[in-house]
């Protein structure tokens, strides 16, 4: 599993082998340890600093691990590198950018309506939006980027469209995060080929 740093462009085609990429992200915690073989990853920023989330694996059982780092350390580490990839696992530079880890299984983790559809942080939380089509209503949850414990949250139960009517979130699958001074937005899959961006408060968590 990898994650790579791209600079936005509108409509830039990008030769694969030419992305910086991040990569062992079992070993992305503060004891610079392997707490298991990683299954997905997922990245967000807050000012300088980056939060990682990666689903592990380890004897069978599965874990998820926050890892927060310096953003600007790593991307001075991205830039400084003379291969197209740096591992947690062995870069120095990366390991002392590290600013807090929270690992726990995935069956104790906060995961609203039991799943991961997209991860946002603020400079001390990090909020996770959960729920598909075959949930209720999606939710958002905030948790505590240095321990990982509850802060608050938020189930998204309709939306006013365009023109003025309410619409159901009910059966309705939540994608993305992306959080402001005062706001949370969100798309929320209304058909198919359909997403409409939706917000809530922070005032709300």
């Amino acid at each position: 599993m990898q994650i790579g740093r791209v600079e936005f462009s509108a409509g830039a085609v990008y030769n694969y082998s030419s992305i910086k990429r991040l990569t062992g992200f079992g070993y992305a915690n503060h004891n610079n340890v392997n707490n298991g073989t990683p299954l997905r990853v997922a990245a967000a920023t807050s000012g300088d600093k980056i939060v990682f989330r990666a689903l592990l694996e380890k004897n069978s059982v599965k874990y998820v691990q926050y890892s927060t780092y310096s953003l600007s350390a790593v991307n001075n580490a991205l830039s400084n590198s003379a291969s197209s990839y740096i591992s947690f696992a062995s870069d120095s530079t990366l390991q002392g950018a590290h600013l807090s880890t929270v690992y726990t299984t995935l069956a104790s983790s906060v995961r609203p309506r039991a799943s991961f559809q997209g991860i946002e942080a603020s400079p001390s939380s990090i909020y996770i939006a959960g729920g598909v089509e075959t949930d209720a209503y999606p939710r958002i949850a905030s948790i505590s980027m240095t321990n990982g414990s509850f802060i608050g949250g938020v189930e998204i139960r309709g939306y006013v469209n365009q023109n003025g009517i309410t619409v159901s979130c009910a059966n309705k699958e939540i994608e993305g995060l992306y959080r402001t001074s005062d706001k949370i937005y969100f798309g929320i899959v209304t058909s198919i080929s359909n997403i409409v961006i939706v917000s809530v408060n922070v005032s709300d968590f």
